[in-house]
């Protein structure tokens, strides 16, 4: 069994050099290793992951929202003939955009935050004693992020409208209706 000892330095964290001095008087059986504070390792990972699923989120509602306007074409032609502007049906394309994309994101934080709490829970309720070797019964630590969480469903609806905002041409075809 590898032992280990923590020492803590009222300044902070000691700098590599010192580090390394210490790796040297310890010798190769042992091994020195310095926190300098937390850092994710995972987070280049959630990073990537995030961006993923908000590009996933963009294509399917930026893809169901030409569908709906190619289905409103005429609609949108007659909003043009009696004077709606080109803000009006941006403005009616973009809410329509950002309606779909916050239906979308809702409910799909709400059902992915059930298991995400239920794994949380199972990874941090047990643990091992590293003195002991005993397993541990503690209080779970679920910790919600709730920034990113709150930013997701107010930054990705809002982009999407725009993009769809900005894909309004000029004037549409304006087709003559025979009866």
């Amino acid at each position: 069994m590898q032992d280990a000892q923590l020492v803590r330095d009222p300044d902070g964290p000691i700098d590599a050099a010192t580090q390394e001095r210490l790796q040297q008087l310890l010798g190769d059986e042992t091994y020195v290793d310095v926190e300098r504070g937390f850092s994710n390792p995972l987070a280049l990972v959630i990073a990537v992951l995030i961006a993923i699923f908000t590009l996933v989120l963009l294509v399917v509602t930026l893809t169901a929202t030409a569908l709906s306007i190619a289905e409103q074409e005429r609609d949108r032609a007659t909003i043009a003939a009696v004077g709606g502007s080109r803000r009006t049906r941006r403005l009616m394309v973009a809410s329509q955009t950002r309606l779909l994309a916050t239906i979308g994101i809702v409910p799909g934080a709400l059902v992915g935050s059930f298991p995400g709490i239920t794994i949380a829970r199972a990874l941090t309720s047990e643990g091992w004693d590293p003195i002991t070797g005993l397993q541990l019964d503690r209080d779970a630590i679920v910790d919600i992020p709730w920034l990113p969480l709150a930013i997701v469903p107010v930054a990705v609806p809002a982009l999407a409208a725009l993009l769809a905002g900005l894909g309004i041409r000029r004037t549409p075809d304006l087709t003559r209706r025979t009866e």
